[in-house]
């Protein structure tokens, strides 16, 4: 699926079996880990779980507050992705072709599901904001569980609420642009499958790490830099993390750095011939 996936020119079929070698990479891992799957953490208790319960919603009123109306009208960049979206839904002349190539200076891939949202909630600039702000309290609940792994409940919930509270998190969680919040999601979901896989020598923690951090690359400009970011990580656990068994973490290293190239082969099939 990997090797087709390279070759195809055509971008449906380019498209399944990009997803298929996903799935059966991810199959794989866990057909050689075994099921049932040990868990590594437990749930929230009530403790925790009310005060971020409580930061969440707050959080999330502030990114939902009058957001068709606020700011008024639209940008100059949710306008331009809302038209190229609303191609894309519907089909129209001079819309997007594949997910893996550019249309205007990203990365078609992420603009998908707000297409999948234009169908089910209507073309407007309320529609890609909402997926903004969902994205931003997805970034958020998931930040915090990084935290909570590796600083305890206190300061995971102290930092989830500087989170919500972040003038730039709040700016670009309301805004329906060029996929910058996803880049945070994206990122932090990496950081946190890397330590959830250190702390316990499964290797499809890791390739969801790799996973994570190749749809990084695929939103905004910044994503790239996930990648040298993964690369000083995966070194400071190794020297610092006391619990990392050597054997196992060169296992979860390759199953990341398999994951990774498998979410990033299409892509860079189309920009090494483009």
């Amino acid at each position: 699926a990997g090797l087709r996936l390279w070759a195809d020119s055509r971008a449906g079929e380019a498209g399944w079996a990009w997803l298929l070698s996903l799935v059966l990479l991810f199959y794989g891992l866990y057909q050689w880990e075994g099921w049932p799957r040990p868990r590594i953490s437990r749930r929230p208790r009530l403790r925790e779980g009310l005060p971020l319960a409580a930061i969440l919603a707050v959080a999330a009123f502030f990114r939902f507050y009058q957001l068709g109306d606020l700011p008024p009208g639209s940008l100059s960049d949710e306008a331009l992705v809302a038209d190229m979206v609303t191609r894309l839904a519907w089909g129209l002349e001079g819309g997007i072709k594949s997910p893996f190539e550019v249309a205007w200076i990203h990365v078609n891939l992420p603009y998908y599901p707000m297409a999948l949202a234009f169908k089910l909630m209507g073309a407007a600039i309320f529609t890609s904001r909402t997926l903004s702000a969902l994205y931003g309290l997805a970034t958020i609940l998931v930040f915090y569980f990084l935290a909570r792994h590796m600083f305890g409940v206190a300061p995971a919930l102290a930092g989830t609420f500087l989170l919500a509270g972040s003038r730039w998190h709040f700016h670009v969680s309301r805004l329906g642009w060029e996929n910058v919040i996803q880049v945070a999601l994206f990122e932090t979901l990496a950081f946190l499958f890397l330590l959830r896989g250190a702390r316990s020598d499964r290797p499809s923690e890791f390739a969801w790490a790799g996973l994570s951090t190749g749809l990084a690359v695929y939103m905004y400009h910044a994503g790239k830099l996930v990648l040298p970011m993964m690369g000083v990580a995966l070194l400071f656990l190794l020297l610092v993390e006391g619990r990392i068994r050597l054997a196992s973490f060169r296992v979860g290293v390759l199953a990341l750095v398999g994951a990774l190239a498998l979410t990033l082969a299409r892509l860079m099939s189309v920009a090494l011939r483009d």
